[in-house]
């Protein structure tokens, strides 16, 4: 947020023209600011900033700067957290260590002070950047949210030469159903997709044998839990 601030000081934006101009992001920029420090009474963005234009030169709002520092997660928010008798289930911050919109620093800065408050929570480094990651994401939030159903992986399928085609051998979950099918295309009406094996996931790899009838044949898994 004082990067972008210092930005916001020498640009000094005054509507969203010159947010754009300055090559940053239209949606998450305006509205941090507008959460942390709004201002109905200030046109055209509805919110002040932490540095001000005085006699040309842009002063840091001691203000500003304060009820950000009480909205930031880390500073502001996380020491209200731990007081209050309600908790979240639980906590997971994933985050590519190549970010350059958000350095990975600012993450292990705030996981640090996690552990130092004593809140339990789970963290994972990835090689990439600014990136949603699925695969690192969604099974923790299967796992924890209420309702949620568990994430089954897309499975990594390996293939091999058969007597009349080819196997396919993937690895399984334990209670969850398998359908392998295989078609000639790849249209979008899935009407030419065939059933050819399904399989009880037992934990264990699993293999179906597919009849090759084409010269070039496409195959997908679907998997649905168990009741």
């Amino acid at each position: 947020m004082r990067r972008v601030a210092r930005l916001l000081a020498h640009y000094h934006p005054t509507n969203y023209s010159q947010w754009y101009d300055m090559g940053m992001n239209m949606g998450v920029g305006p509205c941090a600011f507008q959460g942390l420090v709004p201002n109905p009474q200030r046109p055209s963005l509805y919110n002040d900033f932490l540095y001000e234009w005085v006699n040309g030169q842009p002063v840091l709002s001691e203000s500003a700067d304060q009820r950000c520092q009480q909205g930031d997660v880390q500073n502001g928010d996380l020491p209200r957290y731990v007081l209050q008798p309600v908790r979240l289930k639980g906590i997971k911050i994933v985050h590519g260590t190549a970010d350059a919109n958000s350095p990975v620093i600012g993450a292990r800065e705030f996981t640090n002070a996690l552990r130092q408050a004593g809140v339990p929570f789970e963290y994972e480094e990835h090689s990439g950047r600014h990136d949603y990651r699925a695969d690192l994401a969604l099974p923790f939030l299967s796992s924890h949210l209420q309702g949620a159903e568990r994430y089954i992986a897309p499975p990594r399928l390996t293939l091999s030469r058969a007597t009349n085609g080819f196997q396919v051998a993937f690895p399984t979950l334990t209670n969850v159903l398998y359908a392998v099918e295989s078609a000639a295309g790849l249209e979008t009406s899935g009407t030419n997709w065939a059933e050819r094996s399904r399989v009880t996931g037992d934990g264990q790899t699993a293999t179906a044998e597919i009849p090759c009838e084409r010269e070039v044949q496409f195959i997908r898994i679907k998997a649905v839990n168990l009741p």
